[in-house]
């Protein structure tokens, strides 16, 4: 009923509006047109109905094919310059395009046949939908382009809302209880921020380390190439590196480090996210895998493009039932930030709840002298320089039991003792067709696929009881484990991990 209601709506709405608002009319005289809206109206009420909404990108209101996320809205578009408007609107299909391909795959049988019966007109008959939607970005796009109206509105529309509630934080008293909420974080950094500066690589442990480490990986890729891969990329209007995918996926392989962790138990294996029989989920550990995404960030007045790889843990456990911490599922999130001479410039982490954000400046960058202002904010927290790294000599995160907390960034040459580790290979997967897709449809035992991550981009069950005393942070369900773009990192002020002007504002070169 919904799907009806949806388009009877349109019809509505664009026959009974004033004359301004008949300019932002969905439908036109053209007939593909509205052949073509009716079809993404169609496919967004099936994925309404069917619960299977992608929360990565931001949905542009009333224009179903279209979605957003804080880099795309952060390109300067010149609406009155053709070209740029033109190429904006396309990137914005493509994005909506990789959202459609995950949400469409996690429709049941009965649902697809369901959506086909309903987009059963003759374009959709002769075309096939992946035809269609592939087909529809032209007629869709001239229509906006040539509708001054609708391209301001769909600017207006395309500001990706923060992740932090002011509701929250209202009733929450934060401008009282954001205190002792920073001076427990200080309190917490000054107990575990130490091991980067006293770090032992020959000392033995307490418990048996793991090595990880990318396997089948012998075509490496040097700077001066990637550097050249990152030039040649810059094609577009807006001078967005759209690194080729094979050659991503070298670039990739080449600059993935290695996990050393402390095993104190089998929670501290990195395995591969699944849904059981049960349906249940649940982290294999006998197939070690990192996941790599392409992302985008400003610095300088540059677009530079990132590599983040995440591996994944059964879970932090609970000591006692006081741990505000523990729980199901844990992760590493491992950022680079690549300069344009193809050298990594700064290295970013956090755990997939947005939690321990902390930065790593190569000696060719530096802090901001005042990015804090006077605002009573969390620092950004800079525990060690980069070391200098190759494809030869890996960075080797350093990983803690059971909190899984980073101790140190070092390079696998000054780990003397490591033949003596447990050594496994991970396999590397990196999301070409759509950023992360084997982690947001995942196969059922039905048949049936399903996203690791819910409709709100929360992974289920990962609650922690630290959501009871962070609230008024105005961040929910505060330490669950969440999807990309939904990263909120400081709970004192503001700061999410895909912000793309995170590094401009707040370091400098050399």
């Amino acid at each position: 009923m919904i799907k009806y209601f949806l388009l009877f709506s349109f019809f509505i709405l664009s026959s009974c509006a004033s004359n301004k608002a008949n300019e932002l009319s969905p439908f036109s005289e053209n007939t593909l047109v509205n052949e073509c809206l009716s079809v993404f109206i169609k496919i967004e009420a099936a994925v309404v109905d069917s619960n299977v909404i992608d929360a990565e990108g931001y949905r542009i209101a009333d224009y179903p094919y279209l979605r957003t996320n804080r880099f795309l809205s952060s390109l300067p578009v010149h609406l009155d310059k053709h070209l740029e408007a033109r190429k904006w609107l396309e990137l914005l299909y493509e994005f909506n395009n990789k959202g459609l391909i995950v949400e469409l795959a996690n429709l049941k049988k009965e649902e697809k046949i369901n959506l086909y019966e309903e987009l059963d007109s003759s374009y959709i008959h002769i075309s096939g939908l992946e035809n269609t939607i592939s087909n529809c970005r032209e007629p869709l796009l001239e229509y906006d382009i040539n509708n001054p109206a609708r391209l301001t509105d769909i600017r207006n529309r395309s500001n990706v809302p923060d992740n932090y509630s002011l509701l929250r934080r209202a009733i929450g008293l934060y401008p009282v209880t954001k205190y002792p909420v920073l001076y427990s974080f200080k309190r917490w950094k000054k107990n575990n921020l130490g091991s980067f500066a006293t770090f032992d690589y020959e000392a033995e442990w307490e418990n048996q380390p793991v090595l990880y480490h990318p396997q089948g990986i012998t075509d490496y890729v040097q700077p001066d190439e990637i550097s050249k891969i990152i030039k040649k990329s810059l094609s577009d209007t807006f001078e967005i590196p759209h690194i080729p995918k094979e050659s991503f996926i070298r670039i990739a392989q080449s600059l993935a480090p290695i996990f050393i962790i402390e095993q104190a138990s089998d929670a501290d294996k990195i395995g591969k996210p699944e849904w059981s029989n049960q349906d249940d989920l649940l982290i294999n550990t006998s197939q070690p895998v990192v996941y790599a995404r392409l992302g985008f960030a400003w610095f300088d007045g540059e677009i530079l493009p990132q590599i983040a790889y995440t591996a994944w843990f059964p879970e932090r456990p609970r000591h006692n039932f006081m741990d505000i911490l523990g729980g199901k599922i844990d992760g590493i999130t491992w950022r680079l930030t690549l300069g344009r001479n193809g050298k990594t410039l700064i290295a970013d982490t956090i755990h997939p709840c947005g939690c321990y954000h902390f930065f790593f400046p190569s000696k060719y960058i530096k802090k901001s002298p005042g990015n804090q202002g006077f605002a009573v904010t969390e620092e950004i927290e800079t525990p060690q320089q980069l070391p200098d790294f190759s494809s030869e000599d890996r960075l080797a995160i350093n990983v803690a039991a059971n909190t899984h907390y980073i101790q140190n960034i070092g390079l696998q040459s000054q780990f003397k003792n490591a033949d003596s580790y447990h050594n496994y290979d991970y396999e590397l997967i990196i999301g070409v067709q759509a950023p992360d897709l084997d982690l947001r449809s995942m196969p059922l035992s039905t048949g049936n696929r399903k996203s690791l991550y819910g409709t709100d981009g929360i992974i289920q069950g990962t609650q922690r009881l630290e959501r009871f005393l962070l609230w008024p942070m105005g961040i929910r369900n505060a330490g669950a484990m969440r999807q990309w773009s939904k990263h909120a990192t400081a709970f004192v002020g503001r700061r999410h991990f895909d912000d793309p002007f995170l590094f401009h504002d707040s370091f400098e070169y050399e």
